[in-house]
């Protein structure tokens, strides 16, 4: 399975306040998606916000993704928002990287 992701990149200040912009989208091959059960988070005492999550194993990658990433799922148009450092694999015998594990929430959609 292929999910794209696209990098965060340092934004111009304007009015004194830095811009958020991101890289092109680039694709990662070799994927798995496992998507969460939707939670409710009281935003206050009137309203209840559903946040949708998803987790996606994938391969070691040259250079990591950080929290601030994005990422697009296969037959999904929402965008998620990386949520927290993903988390790599070691292989404690052989030395190096097995995989990656990537915590996603939609931002979105």
């Amino acid at each position: 399975m292929t999910v794209s992701f696209r990098r965060r990149t340092a934004g111009a200040v304007v009015k004194g306040f830095e811009t958020v912009s991101f890289g092109p989208w680039f694709d990662v091959e070799g994927c798995a998606v496992k998507y969460g059960v939707a939670e409710s988070e009281q935003q206050s005492a009137t309203r209840d916000e559903v946040l949708h999550s998803a987790v996606v194993y994938g391969p070691p990658m040259d250079e990591p993704l950080t929290e601030f990433d994005e990422a697009r799922l296969p037959n999904d148009p929402d965008v998620y928002a990386v949520d927290g450092r993903p988390v790599s694999w070691p292989r404690p015998f052989a030395g190096g990287v097995v995989g990656t594990e990537i915590r996603l929430k939609r931002v979105a959609g």
